[in-house]
């Protein structure tokens, strides 16, 4: 395919993601199960062909991670504790792959710095366990493993953005910012207090999120591709 066609086939793509994001957006506001059951598995896959045209060098871990984040949408799209459950599993994995590919691209910052850096982190998610503990239950200890990741990746990425502000470090930071705050939504609405607004928030917010991390991946490509030659 020709640089030409591969750019429009990625804007249609592109404007397909967002269009399909508004669908599950809207979806999520009217709690509309049928809709998001039509909509909501088709973000990761077309956030995938996007990537697949974007890149000249795939990484087949982002997309195992991508897989694993699809399933997530697809176990959040009915509200039982198993499917909660499931989701959460699935979340974790993401997470999982995303650490590693993080850690193998970048270089490990400042060892005081980073411990500094994840202090907020550290606040924000002992404040979500404190507001939703009673109410979580056996789940408590899905909770504290996406934590930990969370938190990791907040000190790393933040600390990595003082000692270094390039398009890299500023994609992953902001990344993993807008996840924390969709962390910080979803436990709130499925543990202490659901307000209407709060799923098309967080979808919005994770979409914009997935984006961005999607551009970080494509930069990670391109440095590896300059260290081969």
């Amino acid at each position: 395919m020709e640089n030409g066609e591969k750019a429009k086939l990625t804007l249609v793509l592109e404007v397909l993601y967002v269009l399909v994001t508004l669908v599950v957006v809207f979806g999520e506001f009217q709690k509309d199960s049928e809709l998001l059951a039509y909509s909501k598995p088709f973000v990761i896959p077309v956030l995938s062909l996007v990537y697949i045209l974007r890149t000249k060098r795939r990484n087949y871990l982002y997309l195992l991670a991508l897989f694993f984040g699809w399933l997530a949408n697809i176990f959040f799209i009915k509200q039982t504790g198993t499917a909660i459950f499931n989701g959460g599993m699935s979340y974790l994995l993401f997470w999982v792959v995303m650490t590693y590919i993080v850690l193998v691209n970048t270089k490990f910052p400042n060892v005081k710095l980073f411990t500094i850096a994840i202090i907020p982190f550290m606040f924000i998610f002992t404040y979500i366990l404190q507001l939703i503990y009673i109410n979580i239950y056996g789940s408590v200890y899905l909770y504290f493993s996406n934590a930990v990741f969370m938190v990791f990746l907040g000190g790393y990425s933040l600390s990595a953005y003082f000692l270094h502000s390039d398009r890299v470090n500023t994609y992953l930071l902001i990344a993993v910012l807008l996840f924390t705050f969709i962390q910080f939504i979803i436990s709130i609405d499925l543990y202490y207090l659901s307000f209407s607004l709060f799923r098309p928030i967080a979808f919005t917010i994770f979409a914009v999120a997935q984006m961005i991390l999607l551009r970080l991946m494509v930069l990670f490509d391109i440095q590896q591709i300059e260290v081969r030659q």
